[in-house]
């Protein structure tokens, strides 16, 4: 028997789907995998898909296993997909065969050092979750398109991730710690925009980490303790004089203006100091 035609595996893990047209972002189904793109002529018979497949000597038989596609070159034009798995026979002569795989696939940004609105360097990472759906495209439209896909997510990530500050105190102002919905979504339009044109269907593009750079993470850090501490004393000051208030009109009905004052003094000094207080007696 001849020896196979040459299979072109055009990368690691990967999905099935879609080129051209603008793509859905919910869970991959089996109709989705069944369903072949626009563009693609699925060449699904056994044997016969062209005319050297009548000279049974050249033929050689393989198996297509599930999660794969097959693209057919003929004498270097596209022929056809082998989009079902099975058994097929096919001419050694003149045709050559691009596998491509169809399962989901992930890929794990490693940490990036990029500037936030503010001028702020952050270290952010992304994971990037995505299937290809149009074969054709992903075997001749583009050189590798697992390669294509880690050659396009940085830029993307570092683009939109530099739109938004690290964190902000105004609510109505969107961040990168309060808006990371709003951000991957961002992200993963932005991305699938650029890799319609590899036959690949985005699933998510979420933050994996996100932090201050090293360089700036310990004055960031005392910045958020300072913060925090305002916060607390805004809020022991507030609740001190509400007591305060309540404790002198509850028993301070036959004293002084003078007594008073003393009183709502020292219950603030008690209330509002963060060491243990020492009762005195005068003599």
């Amino acid at each position: 028997m001849s020896p196979p035609p040459p299979a072109v595996n055009m990368g690691g893990k990967q999905t099935a789907g879609v080129a051209k047209p603008v793509y859905s972002h919910s869970s991959p189904s089996a109709s989705d995998r069944t369903v072949a793109p626009p563009n693609t002529q699925e060449d699904n018979v056994f044997c016969g898909s062209n005319p050297f497949d009548a000279c049974i000597l050249c033929n050689t038989c393989f198996i297509v296993p599930e999660r794969t596609n097959y693209v057919e070159l003929y004498f270097g034009s596209y022929h056809g997909t082998i989009t079902k798995p099975g058994c097929y026979c096919r001419s050694a002569f003149a045709i050559e065969l691009r596998q491509v795989k169809t399962d989901l696939s992930t890929f794990d940004m490693p940490n990036t050092k990029v500037l936030d609105s503010r001028g702020s360097p952050i270290v952010v990472s992304g994971i990037i979750t995505f299937w290809i759906v149009d074969a054709r495209a992903a075997a001749i439209d583009v050189a590798n398109p697992h390669q294509y896909i880690r050659d396009q997510a940085p830029a993307i990530l570092k683009r939109i991730v530099s739109m938004y500050p690290y964190e902000s105190d105004d609510p109505n102002v969107p961040s990168l710690r309060t808006e990371t919905s709003e951000v991957t979504a961002r992200m993963r339009d932005t991305l699938q925009a650029r890799c319609t044109v590899a036959g690949i269907r985005i699933e998510s593009f979420s933050l994996n980490e996100l932090s201050y750079a090293p360089e700036i993470a310990s004055t960031m850090l005392k910045r958020q303790q300072a913060e925090a501490l305002i916060s607390a004393r805004r809020a022991i000051v507030s609740g001190a004089k509400e007591i305060a208030k309540d404790a002198v009109e509850d028993v301070g009905g036959s004293m002084t203006a003078e007594q008073k004052a003393g009183l709502l003094s020292n219950l603030l000094v008690v209330l509002v100091g963060d060491k243990d207080v020492t009762p005195t007696i005068a003599v």
